[in-house]
């Protein structure tokens, strides 16, 4: 979110695995619009798919239901295609809130790619744009950005909306200083820490990846790997903010 932007944006609920978060854009009309980032599992057959995909698909529900006009972007894993069971359900749970892809905007040819692996030469549509029905006649254009300075393998896309929305900020005095804390280990009662650390790590999901080899290229499995990775730092830090004491740190 740009600075210019942040005095109009107000960042709301984030999904319980991390996978989305909602926030709502405030229009020079007073009109708020839920403005909700997404990224989704990668698909497969697996009753772990299915939970976290039902995970994602719970909260933009929850999120929808409080009746503002809303847009959904981000990395949903999976085309816009009814013969895929993610775009299914996906499908399912947000058109009852009269939410729906706008790929057509961008996607004119039908072949349109947002993912690109080289190394793996695979290449795919998985980004979209979900809106309200009601604010399709807004969007002005949509356009695939690709430029050198892009180190992903997803390419951004920008959606225009003739939207009226001021970015113009009053200056402050001064600005707000945020405080820094330092982890006091040596004050902090260690045993119930690794009670902490036992208790998160244990609710941690293991990947169902046990087959796979050295030499493995499967990007599903990467993505396993990493989100494995991440959700284990987040249980180790929940444990450390838990049972660790910290104290503001003091700079002259």
């Amino acid at each position: 979110m740009r600075k210019t932007l942040s005095h109009r944006f107000k960042i709301g609920a984030k999904g319980a695995t991390g996978r989305c978060l909602a926030g709502t854009l405030t229009l020079d009309s007073g009109k708020d619009v839920n403005i909700v980032t997404v990224y989704f599992p990668c698909y497969n057959d697996s009753i772990s798919y299915s939970n976290e995909l039902s995970e994602c698909l719970s909260f933009l529900e929850d999120t929808l239901s409080n009746g503002l006009l809303s847009v959904i972007l981000g990395d949903t894993n999976f085309p816009c295609d009814v013969n895929n069971e993610g775009f299914k359900h996906c499908y399912n749970a947000l058109s009852r809130y009269s939410v729906f892809h706008c790929d057509e905007f961008i996607n004119s040819n039908g072949n349109c790619v947002t993912y690109c692996n080289y190394s793996l030469k695979h290449s795919s549509f998985l980004d979209h744009v979900f809106v309200s029905i009601a604010i399709r006649q807004d969007i002005v254009s949509a356009e695939l950005h690709d430029t050198g300075l892009n180190l992903s393998d997803h390419i951004p896309i920008i959606y225009t909306f003739q939207w009226s929305l001021n970015c113009s900020t009053k200056r402050t005095a001064a600005q707000t200083k945020v405080k820094q804390y330092s982890w006091r280990w040596d004050k902090s009662d260690l045993n119930f820490y690794y009670q902490c650390s036992n208790h998160n790590l244990n609710l941690v999901n293991i990947p169902a990846i046990l087959n796979c080899d050295i030499n493995c290229n499967d990007s599903s499995h990467f993505d396993s790997i990493n989100m494995y990775y991440e959700n284990i730092v987040a249980a180790l830090h929940c444990a450390a903010s838990t049972a660790v004491h910290r104290i503001p740190v003091q700079y002259t």
